[in-house]
């Protein structure tokens, strides 16, 4: 079902459904041109994240002005791995040791975005470039919690986009 507007030119619709081959449910918004040619901007989880799909060149993405994470959680290292569940995380040592080393981020999918910042001013994470799946400008050690690193997933590595150092 949906909900449909209709001008001279132009159908807007608000279709939602699931996926019957992954079980998830999605929402689109749908734009019909004059030609009767369908523009879609299409949301649907996949991995932990809402996928977005535009196929509209008209179409701008905005929600409320900004773009904005939601605050972060804590993950805490095990045996050099953290397990992201959303695109902005703090990061503390194991077992609150002083240092910890950061091998392997699990839980990416192409495209993701994650922000990491330290959870704690008196211990420091350092991401390992290279040693599992970080591909990184070397090493990058979070040791205040303003320092901060942004990466993006390719489908199986976190590349660095950039890095803030601001102890």
């Amino acid at each position: 079902g949906g909900f449909y507007l209709t001008s001279t030119t132009e159908t807007y619709g608000l279709l939602a459904g699931v996926d019957n081959s992954s079980g998830n449910a999605w929402l689109q918004v749908q734009r019909t041109d004059a030609t009767a040619t369908a523009y879609n901007l299409n949301l649907q989880p996949s991995g932990g994240y809402v996928g977005v799909a535009i196929t509209d060149p008209a179409c701008e993405f905005e929600v409320g002005g900004r773009f904005s994470l939601d605050a972060a959680t804590e993950l805490t290292i095990s045996a050099g791995v953290v397990t992201i569940t959303k695109a902005y995380h703090t990061v503390d040592t194991e077992s609150n040791a002083p240092t910890d080393d950061l091998n392997t981020i699990n839980g990416g999918v192409g495209g993701a975005i994650l922000v990491l910042q330290s959870a704690d001013v008196n211990r420091d994470t350092t991401l390992k470039d290279n040693a599992d799946n970080l591909r990184l400008a070397g090493d990058f050690t979070l040791t205040s919690t303003n320092d901060s690193i942004t990466l993006i997933c390719d489908g199986t590595n976190w590349i660095e986009m950039s890095r803030s150092n601001n102890a």
